[in-house]
């Protein structure tokens, strides 16, 4: 949580900014689609090795668990809590890591 807390405060402002050009610019939407890409990846390289050392939910398939880290890992998602919704970065950190062990770990 906090890794994804110090990378998400450096790109939020970026992600802003491409969120909102993704509409009308093709090469905002295919940069979007690189970086949705890429974080997937990692996601589901974090959840496989989860799933290899018996640490992943009973009845939680690879793929669903990598789909949840793939949005749970979105900076739009953490800056909003904290702009828009006013929580600290603790709070917000507290929370992410309250959320992946209750919907990933055994």
């Amino acid at each position: 949580a906090a890794h994804l807390m110090s990378g998400g405060d450096r790109v939020a402002p970026l992600s802003q900014v491409l969120a909102r050009a993704v509409d009308a610019d093709a090469e905002a939407a295919l940069l979007q689609q690189r970086i949705d890409d890429e974080r997937r990846a990692g996601a589901g390289m974090f959840v496989a090795y989860l799933a290899s050392v018996g640490a992943l939910r009973k009845g939680l398939g690879v793929d669903e668990a990598a789909d949840m880290c793939w949005l749970l890992m979105n900076p739009l998602l953490l800056q909003r809590m904290r702009s828009e919704r006013g929580w600290s970065s603790a709070a917000v950190e507290d929370w992410l890591r309250r959320l992946f062990a209750a919907s990933l770990l055994a």
